[in-house]
C-alpha cells in the first residue's frame, strides 16, 4: 500500500513541475513599457518601446478605420538580461476629410513565438478639427476710389491745399543803403518765396522821376539776402525801389528809400512804405519815416545833413 502510494507521487510531482513551468512561461509575453502619439496632416505617428523574453517580430497600430502592422527587424531587438527591448515608430493614415476632435488607437505586439501581448489603448486630443466651418463671406470689397488729388483730412490740410491753389507773392525787406565812397554806394536787403524766385530787381530814380541805374539779379531759389554792386552816382537826391518776382509772376510790394549823394557820399534821407506790411528785419542804420506816395517830380525841400 505504501509502496504504491510512492510511486504515484513519483509520478504526479514532475507532472505539476512541468505544468507550472508551462504556465509561466505563458505568462511571459511581450509588454509594451512605453508609448506616445502625435497628430499628423490626417495621420498619427506613433512611437512604441518594449519588452519581451522574445524577440518581437511584429507591431500592430489601430486608429479609426484603419489599421497598419510593420515587420520589426531582428536587429530592432537590444538583447538584455530580462530578454529583449526594442522601439519602433508607426505611422497610420486615417481616413481624410473627415471632422475629428481626437482620434484613439490601439497598440499590440507579437513575437516570434506568436504570442501576443496586451492591447494598449490611447486618445490624441486634436487642436482644430480636420475641417472647419466655412468661412463668413467677406463684406464686398469697395471699389477704389478715383485717382486725384488726395482729400484734406483736417484743418492743417485744407490750409496747405489752399496756399498750394492760391500762390502767394514773395517778400521783400528793407532795404538798407550802404556808403562806398565819394558818389559810391550799393544796397542790401533779403528777399523770400515758398516756391522760388526768378529775380530781384534794384532801380534808382533821380529827383526829377528818371531811373538811372538798375540791377536785376535772377536764379537765386527761394531766399535771396545780400548786396549790389557799387553804383557811381552824381551829387543829387536819388531813390531806390527794391522789388522781388516769384517763379510764377508774382510780385513783391515795392520796397522804396530816399537817399542824397553830396560830395562827401551819401545820406539815406526816409523810406516810402508801399502798405501796411513790417518793413522787414533789415537794419539801414537811419530812422525811417512815413513820407507817403511821392511822385517823381517832388522836391525835396529839407536839406539832409551831409556826415562826414
Amino acid at each position: 500500500m505504501k509502496r504504491s502510494l510512492f510511486l504515484r507521487l513519483i509520478l504526479i510531482i514532475p507532472a505539476l513541475i512541468l505544468l507550472a513551468g508551462i504556465n509561466s512561461y505563458a505568462r511571459e509575453k511581450p509588454d509594451i513599457i512605453q508609448y506616445d502619439a502625435t497628430y499628423l496632416e490626417d495621420a498619427i505617428s506613433v512611437n512604441v518601446h518594449w519588452q519581451s523574453p522574445n524577440p518581437v517580430v511584429m507591431v500592430k497600430v489601430s486608429a479609426g478605420k484603419e489599421q497598419k502592422e510593420i515587420e520589426v527587424d531582428e536587429y530592432d531587438n537590444r538583447r538584455n538580461p530580462y530578454g529583449y527591448s526594442g522601439e519602433v515608430t508607426v505611422v497610420v493614415n486615417l481616413e481624410p476629410g473627415v471632422e475629428r476632435k481626437y482620434v484613439n488607437y490601439v497598440i499590440q505586439l507579437k513575437d516570434d513565438i506568436g504570442q501576443r501581448s496586451r492591447q494598449v489603448i490611447g486618445k490624441i486630443k486634436l487642436a482644430k478639427a480636420v475641417s472647419e466651418a466655412p468661412p463668413e463671406e467677406a463684406p464686398p470689397e469697395e471699389p477704389p476710389a478715383e485717382i486725384g488729388q488726395p482729400q484734406p483730412t483736417d484743418i492743417v490740410d485744407k490750409l496747405i491745399a489752399i496756399a498750394e491753389r492760391h500762390d502767394s507773392a514773395p517778400f521783400m525787406n528793407k532795404v538798407k543803403i550802404n556808403r562806398i565812397s565819394e558818389g559810391k554806394v550799393n544796397f542790401t536787403s533779403k528777399a523770400s518765396d515758398d516756391k522760388g524766385l526768378r529775380e530781384v530787381i534794384f532801380r534808382i530814380y533821380d529827383k526829377g522821376g528818371n531811373m538811372v541805374k538798375e540791377q536785376v539779379l535772377t536764379d537765386l531759389g527761394t531766399i535771396w539776402q545780400g548786396t549790389t554792386k557799387t553804383f557811381t552816382l552824381a551829387d543829387g537826391n536819388y531813390k531806390i525801389i527794391a522789388q522781388a518776382v516769384d517763379t510764377s509772376g508774382n510780385r513783391s510790394r515795392e520796397k522804396i528809400e530816399k537817399f542824397t549823394i553830396t560830395g562827401a557820399g551819401s545820406q539815406q534821407t526816409g523810406s516810402e512804405k508801399t502798405g501796411s506790411e513790417d518793413a522787414g528785419t533789415g537794419d539801414t542804420g537811419a530812422e525811417e519815416t512815413d513820407t507817403g506816395d511821392t511822385d517823381p517830380g517832388e522836391t525835396d525841400t529839407e536839406e539832409p545833413d551831409t556826415e562826414d
